[in-house]
């Protein structure tokens, strides 16, 4: 879990600056660190669960590659980036 949760917040940094200097290229590398962070099973059965959930939502949680100008998140609880909230869904697009 821990290990996850490490991977999980060095690619939230790693999209920061693709939002103020975005290129296919880096898209390209992002969308492959986000398979590798959720397609690899970990040994804690309900962390591997809610991986696969968000497998089902690539589009949309990688939104913000296509857009970078969409914030990364619209929660102010997610504001602060060493913070875990058990409900931040990372790059999820706002509804307009």
């Amino acid at each position: 879990m821990r290990r996850f949760l490490d991977d999980f917040w060095d690619y939230y940094r790693d999209l920061l600056p693709y939002k103020d200097a975005p290129s296919e290229q880096t898209a390209e590398r992002l969308r492959s660190e986000f398979w590798k962070l959720y397609d690899t099973k970990s040994s804690y059965q309900q962390l591997d669960e809610r991986k696969q959930l968000m497998l089902l939502k690539i589009p949309e949680l990688l939104y913000v590659l296509e857009h970078p100008e969409l914030p990364l998140h619209h929660r102010p609880a997610a504001n602060s980036a060493g913070r875990w909230c058990s409900d931040v869904i990372l790059v999820m697009p706002l509804k307009l």
